[in-house]
This record gives structure tokens, sequence and C-alpha cells, in this order.
């Protein structure tokens, strides 16, 4: 007979016979063939969502792979078969999303999928595992838990390419994903997890309706809140222009271009922007020099843009770097008091100070007041690692051309005593005429 292991033994202790063994034989190449089948399935199933299709086949894209973990035995035979299934089947997935990599570095792919099928069976097979020695239910939970967990370590480690989380998979379908504003993308991956879990519990009781109709509704409620919440939105009445300062170079010469160069391309089209625009966007990559964050009135380069700004945009507000929240989490937090002066870390804003007036002065504070909020600025600006006696007002009086002796202005970096342009780096020097 055949065990579940896949061996074959005898209860009784007689012989088995040769047609017995070539009827197992056939069975198992055909359940052989059944899991091949199920992980070609959930791989596809999984990738459709980064390959501009909808991404709510993802609700029951693990359902494929937790039938063949429930074929398997509890034997050590069976736990690699199950890890070779699981790895195919993750690899299949990372290789049908991510190969584009290949064009950036051909070792990116490779790594990036090394990583992120490493963390996928890390999550999948402690599920399996326990599965075969503890209830189901504390399994179920340790796979929502253990996936979710190594989701966010990939967020958050040195090595980070969130790319496959499941919470992504809803990029073309965002209309089934509104409440992401309360749970981020980490309610997407539970959302899917939940519900694969249910299809898979409806699948083995088949004839139960009260299992498809929970799993139906695990769909279905989530998808009405997102629809709610999508329909109850009001656009705002206030408004701002914004410009989008995007350098048409090719990406992968970019780096391979004298900085200077870089700087100077990005001033001149910063030059284009409109005066009327109250937003300016520029790619993370316009500080040419490397950058402590917590010393950021050292950079040369982002000095002359402020410069330039001051100039030219005096009502503008220009954001650049590469923590996408903190930069938004300030761009608000400025324009919503009207200009000014903020500190912010880890996307929550340390200390504000309000300068609604052209950016440089407030008409409803008392001067205690602006006393206690500046000398609260200084505090939060320490407290993020600068150990400047005033930063915010040396940047401010960076761009001042009428005091000695360096000026950072919107035509460059000037010794105001020679009244000459002096170079920002050591491979371009003076270009322009005072």
């Amino acid at each position: 007979m055949a065990g579940r292991s896949g061996r074959i033994g005898n209860e009784t202790g007689r012989n088995v016979s040769a047609r017995e063994k070539r009827g197992f034989g056939v069975e198992l190449m055909g359940l052989t063939l059944r899991r091949f089948l199920c992980v070609l399935l959930s791989a596809a199933l999984l990738a459709a969502g980064w390959l501009g299709l909808s991404g709510l086949p993802l609700v029951v894209a693990l359902v494929p792979l937790l039938w063949i973990s429930r074929s398997y035995g509890s034997s050590r035979r069976d736990w690699w078969g199950m890890f070779g299934w699981a790895w195919l089947a993750f690899v299949l997935w990372n290789g049908a999303t991510i190969w584009g990599l290949w064009y950036s570095t051909p070792v990116g792919p490779f790594a990036a999928t090394l990583v992120s099928t490493f963390l996928n069976m890390l999550a999948f097979m402690l599920f399996h595992t326990v599965s075969k020695r503890a209830h189901k239910a504390l399994a179920y939970t340790l796979l929502v838990a253990g996936w979710i967990a190594t989701e966010y370590w990939y967020t958050v480690g040195e090595f980070s390419f969130p790319w496959l989380l499941l919470g992504n998979g809803f990029a073309n379908d965002t209309w089934a994903v509104q409440w992401y504003e309360y749970t981020g993308i980490f309610g997407g991956t539970l959302w899917v997890l939940v519900c694969n879990l249910l299809f898979f519990e409806a699948w083995l009781h088949r004839r139960s309706v009260r299992h498809w109709v929970r799993a139906a509704l695990a769909v279905v409620v989530p998808a009405a809140v997102s629809l709610a919440i999508y329909a109850c939105w009001e656009e705002p009445a206030q408004r701002i222009e914004t410009a989008v300062v995007q350098p048409n170079v090719d990406c992968y010469d970019k780096f391979n271009t004298a900085p200077g160069w870089q700087h100077e391309n990005l001033l001149s089209l910063l030059a284009e922007v409109p005066s009327s625009a109250q937003l300016i966007a520029m790619p993370e990559t316009a500080l040419v020099e490397g950058l402590n964050e917590a010393w950021l009135s050292a950079s040369p380069s982002l000095a002359q843009f402020e410069a330039a700004l001051a100039a030219d945009h005096p009502d503008a507000l220009l954001v650049v770097g590469a923590d996408d929240r903190d930069m938004a989490v300030a761009a608000n937090a400025l324009a919503e008091c009207g200009g000014g002066l903020v500190v912010v870390r880890g996307g929550a804003v340390l200390c504000r100070v309000a300068l609604p007036v052209a950016g440089l002065m407030n008409d409803e504070r008392t001067a205690e007041e602006m006393s206690r909020e500046v000398a609260e600025l200084g505090r939060a600006w320490e407290a993020i690692g600068c150990r400047m006696a005033s930063p915010f007002m040396t940047m401010a009086l960076l761009s001042l051309a009428c005091l000695p002796e360096l000026r950072l202005t919107n035509r460059g970096l000037v010794d105001c005593r020679s009244f000459e342009f002096v170079g920002l780096f050591p491979d371009f020097g003076t270009q322009n005429e005072p």
C-alpha cells in the first residue's frame, strides 16, 4: 500500500506483487505531477499583481501550496519534499517579477531572489513543521505572524528590497485597499494570508456552505469598506501648484558622469520651474555628495538649492531626500503653517516654528511665544544629532550676498569681497560671470 510518506508498505507482511508496485509508481507519478502543477499555479497567482494584472488572485495564491503541505506526512523525508516544492514556487514568483533588475546589475535579481525566497521559506516551513506536530490553529497563527514578521524584517533590514510584500500586490486595485490609510501595507498582507487560510479550509470542507460563506465574506467585507472610504472621500478645497524636476539622463550612465555636471543640470532645470510653483520635488540623487542626515546644513549642494529657491521661488518648498515619509511629513507640516522651520525624525514632527509671513515672520505670536518656540527648535535640532549653535540661522544667512565672505546665491557660490564665483567641486569651476 502507499503511505503518506511515499514509502511502499504492507500491513500483513505479505510480498508486494509487481503489479502493485507498478500501480504505486503510477500513483506516485500522478501525485508528483499534481504537486508540480500546484506549484506553477501558486507562482502564477502570486505573480499576477506584479505583472500588470489584478492582485485579487493573491487571496487564493497560497492554497495550492497549503494543499501540497497537507499531502505530506511528518517524516524528515517528507519535510524535505515540501521544502523543495515551496522553494520552487517562491523562486518562480521572484523570477517572474524581478528579472528586470538584470538590466541594472546582473547580480541584482539573484541576490533579491535568494533573500526574498529565504524569508518566505522561513515562514512557510515553520507553518509546515508545526502543522504536523500541533493543532492547525497554532500552525495558521504562526504562518500569519511569521510571514508578516519576515516582511517587516525585509523592510527595515540592511538588505531591504520590499518589492514582493504581499500588500504591494494590489497596486492595480487601489479601489480595494483604501483602508491602507489605517493599516499600511502589512494590513494587505494580513488580508491575503487570512483569505488563503479560509479558502483552504473551505476547500477541505467542500460541502460546507458555512465555510465558503466565511471565506467569501473575508474578501467582500474589506473590499466593501474600501469602496465606502473611497466614496466618502472629498477632494480638499486647498490646492497647491507642484513642479517635478526630473533630468532626462540615462539612469545607467547617471553615476558615471561628473557630480558637478549633475548638480549644474539640476540647477538649470530648477530655474525653469514656474514662479507660481509652491512645491518642487526632485529626485533623491539630486544631492550629489554623500550626506549624513544629522549634518544636512554642511551640504554645499543643498545650500545652493536653497539659495536658488530663495531668489527665484521664495514661496516654494523644496523636497529632496531618500526618506519619503519624513519628507512628506516635513512638507505637509510647513504647508499647513504657511512656511517656517520644522524638524522631523522617524515620521514625527519634533518641533515646528510657523513663519507664515514670507517664511520669515509670524504676526500672530508674541515675542515671548516665539522665543520659546525657537528654543524648542534648537533642542529638537540637537536631538537629531546637530551640534551647531543656530543651524537654521546659519542656513538662512548663507544666501545673503551682502554679507562677507562666501555666500550661496541662485547663480552659485560667490566670494562677496572680490565678486567672483567660486567652484563648489574640484572637477568644475567658474562657469558664469557675475
